[in-house]
């Protein structure tokens, strides 16, 4: 009988090491995740503003855009730094 993976007797924990690998790369996921979500919100913000005749709003909103290009860059440029 073959230990099934993961096993005490199998050696490496081959399943705790992909878990790892799968947690690895969302934790890199997150910033061009979170640059997006902070781009479209500015793009909202900013025709919110605009519909409501807030200027607050609407400058807000200009400004969570360029932020948002920014982290998602950062967020491109972890990934890409992490690949063998």
């Amino acid at each position: 009988m073959v230990p099934a993976a993961g096993h005490a007797s199998c050696g490496p924990d081959v399943t705790s090491a992909r878990v790892r690998g799968r947690a690895h790369k969302e934790e890199l996921m997150r910033d061009k995740m979170k640059g997006e979500g902070n781009e479209m919100k500015g793009k909202l913000k900013e025709q919110a503003g605009k519909l409501g005749g807030d200027k607050s709003t609407e400058i807000g909103g200009t400004w969570d855009q360029p932020k948002g290009e920014v982290q998602e860059k950062v967020g491109d440029a972890k990934l890409h730094a992490d690949k063998p």
